[in-house]
């Protein structure tokens, strides 16, 4: 998939470090800016879940309160494994 930026790969290698691979293990958004030191912003991380969410290389995990959360899907790793 070529058109996935440099931030979309972070994300997905984020999910896939952390085992983040299924409906009940997911991470917050919150939970990717912690890994990242800050470095990303809320907004510029939701942005690109919901871009790679409508691609199908994440979907939406179990709600955390009322946080959304996010996993990898069979997709997003087998693209992963192309990179």
């Amino acid at each position: 998939m070529n058109n996935l930026s440099k931030m979309d790969i972070i994300c997905l290698k984020d999910l896939e470090r952390k085992e983040k691979t299924s409906y009940l293990k997911s991470l917050e958004i919150k939970d990717f800016i912690a890994v990242n030191n800050g470095v990303l912003k809320y907004n510029s991380v939701y942005r690109r879940l919901e871009k790679l969410k409508i691609l199908g290389l994440i979907d939406y995990g179990a709600l955390n309160g009322n946080a959304k959360t996010y996993y990898i899907t069979s997709q997003g790793l087998e693209v992963l494994n192309q990179l």
